[in-house]
This record gives C-alpha cells, structure tokens and sequence, in this order.
C-alpha cells in the first residue's frame, strides 16, 4: 500500500515542515498526517513521491497559505477544527 510505503520513509522524523525564515524543521511528533508535496488540488497525485509528513498545525498553515481561510470549506460543526 503507498501510505504504509510513505509513512516507512518518514518513520520518526516527525514533522517535515521547515521555517523559512529560520530554517529550522518542526520534528513534531504529534496528529501527524500526509501532506501533499504539490496539492491534488492543484495537479498533484496520489504517488509516494509527492506526499510528506506534517503535523496538524503545518498541514493546515499550508492549505491556509496556499488556498485562503479553509475552514469555509467545512461543517462549523465538523470536528476538522477541534484540538481533540
């Protein structure tokens, strides 16, 4: 299966995001989830390649920055946005 391939490649590295201005990686280890490299939205597919792994918090800063405010796009009572 391609996500049991990606989440082996990435296993305990946690978080892949890397600040820009400090360069620093997260490493987070927490509500980690793949991530598109180039969104699906956008082109991307579905192949081991294009995924990585980020925590919930970058995941979501990336779709911010990439696509506006998201959570337009779900349920307000959706459990998407909830810290539980």
């Amino acid at each position: 299966c391609e996500k049991h391939k990606i989440w082996k490649k990435y296993d305990g590295l946690g978080c892949c995001y890397v600040d820009s201005k400090s360069g620093k990686r997260c490493g987070s280890k927490y509500r980690l989830e793949l991530d598109h490299i180039i969104s699906f939205a956008k082109g991307g597919n579905n192949s081991s390649e294009n995924f990585t792994v980020k925590c919930r918090a970058h995941n979501l800063y990336k779709a911010e920055k990439e696509f506006g405010n998201i959570e337009k796009y779900f349920d307000a009572n959706s459990s998407f946005f909830s810290s539980g």
